[in-house]
């Protein structure tokens, strides 16, 4: 339940930096705060895959979550960017 409260005030936090027209770059930090939260998740699962011997499955992982918190991010931003504008 925290982490999903710090998951959803990193979010929020996109959105309002979007709205407050800082910079692009705030999509960036915000997308390696969610990065690390969904880390400290799944911490134990990623080093016994790594332990397992499947690095890639790790890796693959590691890329998809960096994926989905660019998308959540940038996604934020650019809706504060539009509630500014209207």
């Amino acid at each position: 339940m925290r982490q999903q409260l710090i998951g959803f005030t990193i979010i929020f936090g996109a959105s309002l930096a979007g709205y407050a027209g800082t910079g692009i770059w705030i999509v960036l930090i915000a997308a390696f705060g969610l990065m690390a939260l969904s880390y400290a998740e799944r911490q134990g699962l990623l080093h016994r895959a790594l332990s397992a011997g499947s690095t890639a499955l790790a890796e693959r992982t590691l890329l998809g979550s960096l994926f989905n918190a660019l998308c959540a991010t940038g996604a934020a931003y650019a809706f504060g960017i539009f509630m500014r504008s209207v």
